[in-house]
């Protein structure tokens, strides 16, 4: 009887020690959603960038937790809601798609990503159908416009879409549109890690399988990190243990797991001769396998010698995905 009584205490303890290191997390990420990222920015060294990704990795730590807070915050359209609308759709179940959809459709147009990643992480032929006619809608305008949507479209690899891609693409010759129209109509391939030292080796799989635009180009790549290359043969993305110098092609891949090991937060980087493309994925792990359920670009850097020009993704309004080695 003492036995199995101490064990209850342990096990009460754990608990209520889990429950308050939540409840700790939730009050972090809502603390952060109340506050004035102007006044943030200018009373620290952080950039906008390294604002909003310390609360995308906290996000992705309380997962489905965190989720009522946010549902709140958009459901009163209160301070952040777009923020916490992007923070609902990377770790939001199926319900949260038309909720963060109306917020979009009462014509807040900055809610375009949080739509996409959304519907990227369900996927079915009305996601497909939504988003397919966002980029129509904006591709003549801006054709920056049409990122965020093929990258959708491309990851979700719905052959469903290849007409209205086609479509663009014969008008505008917008080359991130035919890079998801290659994505889609080429077989996922496989990927080769069993010389990766890397504990999150199943993660960086998942990325290559579900598609890096741009990388199709390439036959070989440097991962400095891991101390290697990748290499291109008969589909399959092999990594080898190399020194191999390759200064125009290089990948980095910098993972945030989640404590329960559910959900990942990457940021990717991909380097092509003089730019440098920085992409975010979003992926949870459905055991076995890690899944993508998102991915959006970050920004793209260019290289000039000694000077370096950073364009975040919103600002650009026309910009060449390589399509040649």
């Amino acid at each position: 009887m003492k036995t199995n009584t101490f064990s209850l205490v342990i096990i009460l303890f754990f608990s209520t020690s889990a429950e308050a290191a939540n409840d700790e997390l939730v009050g972090k990420i809502m603390s952060l959603l109340d506050k004035d990222y102007a006044k943030i920015h200018s009373e620290s060294n952080k950039t906008y960038y390294e604002i909003h990704e310390e609360l995308y990795k906290l996000a992705i730590d309380a997962g489905p937790i965190i989720a009522p807070g946010l549902r709140k915050i958009i459901s009163t359209r209160g301070k952040n809601v777009g923020l916490a609308s992007e923070l609902l759709a990377m770790i939001g179940d199926d319900q949260d798609i038309d909720i963060i959809q109306d917020v979009y459709d009462e014509g807040l147009e900055g809610l375009k990503r949080s739509v996409c990643l959304a519907r990227m992480s369900r996927g079915n032929e009305e996601d497909v159908e939504v988003i397919i006619k966002m980029m129509i809608k904006n591709d003549s305008a801006f054709p920056c416009n049409t990122i965020q949507t093929t990258l959708a479209l491309a990851s979700i690899h719905s052959e469903n879409a290849l007409p209205a891609l086609k479509t663009i693409a014969e008008k505008t010759q917008d080359t991130w549109v035919i890079d998801a129209i290659n994505r889609i109509n080429s077989v996922p391939p496989s990927v080769d890690t069993h010389k990766l030292n890397n504990s999150n080796k199943e993660i960086i799989a998942a990325i290559i399988r579900n598609g890096i635009p741009g990388i199709h180009q390439v036959r070989n790549i440097r991962d400095d990190k891991n101390r290697g290359v990748w290499e291109f043969e008969d589909n399959t993305w092999i990594f080898k243990s190399s020194r191999k110098n390759n200064n125009e092609y290089n990948i980095d891949f910098d993972i945030h797991v989640s404590p329960d090991s559910k959900r990942a937060f990457v940021k990717l980087k991909l380097r092509i001769i003089s730019s440098t493309y920085e992409y975010r994925y979003i992926l949870e792990n459905k055991e076995p396998f890690w899944r993508v359920r998102g991915i959006y670009l970050n920004s793209i850097v260019e290289h000039f010698n000694e000077d370096i020009y950073r364009i975040p993704a919103e600002e650009v309004q026309k910009y060449l995905l390589p399509t040649s080695q």
